[in-house]
């Protein structure tokens, strides 16, 4: 093989090696961490917090040249289900000293079910793994009373019911994606919710004018994946999608929607990832040098 061959297979080497390293292989695996209930105020299950502690579980599956190493699933706790009580319920405090109080203590009174849980999330990932992550969201503020004036990062956050593009971009590019739906059924023209779920986006994929989405139920945290191929129906004047809940999953047979999704990314390339193209870019210019 010539040198000019030999660069140019070095450098799709080089691009496929690094688009295997940024895929989703279905051994990226989520927390164990199960929902449980408490008996604080609008007692209930915890799920949001499940889902989150079982999240920072995948990102360090995903991403461990990042996230590895780092206390992300367990922050200050002796165990992930001690954290995920104590980012729930509890509150927890920062190695810097800061005190944060429990989701749903704050969320429930206060009404800012988006805003608290992006907070909190923001400030969980900042104390135990400090300056590694970008963050976004899509959640339908407006329609659910809040606002993000004053959030951290809320030049991030889209007030709009998720879209399947915005899905479909944080999962191929393997990052943390929690979403909140709702349970719901119809008065007429207009749903009514009955209630919520955190559950975590595995992976959304589109083939014969459908998409369908696979995901992580906090509910049955060893169970794998469910999976629902995705509707839509207006709400409030807004495009918001819909599924019906999986055989075996929370809301099984009924219908859902998509209220909000909350993404965290690494803020940089996995190494590993850099060097391959670093390689391919390498070989490229060789390549181009010899002609």
């Amino acid at each position: 093989m010539n040198l000019r061959r030999l660069s140019a297979a070095l450098f799709l080497l080089a691009l496929t090696l690094a688009q295997l390293a940024q895929a989703a292989p279905s051994d990226y695996q989520f927390g164990t961490v199960r929902n449980e209930s408490y008996t604080g105020p609008g007692a209930g299950g915890i799920c949001v917090a499940a889902s989150f502690i079982d999240g920072c579980v995948y990102l360090q599956n995903a991403f461990p040249a990042i996230y590895g190493g780092t206390a992300l699933p367990t922050g200050n706790f002796s165990s992930q289900q001690a954290a995920m009580e104590a980012w729930a319920v509890n509150g927890w405090t920062a190695p810097g000293g800061t005190f944060t109080p429990g989701y749903y203590t704050t969320c429930l009174p206060d009404g800012r079910n988006f805003g608290d849980w992006w907070q909190d999330m923001i400030a969980w990932t900042e104390a135990y793994a400090p300056g590694r992550t970008a963050y976004s969201a899509q959640a339908a503020l407006t329609y659910g009373g809040e606002s993000s004036a004053g959030w951290s990062n809320a030049g991030n956050v889209q007030d709009l019911f998720p879209t399947a593009g915005f899905l479909s971009a944080a999962a191929g590019a393997n990052d943390f994606v929690e979403m909140g739906i709702y349970q719901y059924t119809m008065d007429g023209d207009t749903p009514v919710e009955h209630s919520g779920h955190a559950i975590d986006l595995a992976n959304i994929t589109y083939a014969d004018g459908q998409y369908t989405i696979s995901y992580f139920d906090p509910n049955m945290p060893t169970s794998g994946f469910f999976s629902a191929v995705l509707g839509a129906m207006t709400i409030d004047g807004q495009t918001a999608l819909t599924f019906v809940g999986p055989n075996g999953a929370t809301y099984q047979g009924q219908n859902v929607y998509l209220a909000g999704a909350l993404v965290e990314a690494p803020a940089a390339p996995e190494p590993a990832t850099l060097s391959l193209l670093g390689l391919g870019l390498a070989a490229l210019a060789l390549r181009r040098k010899r002609k």
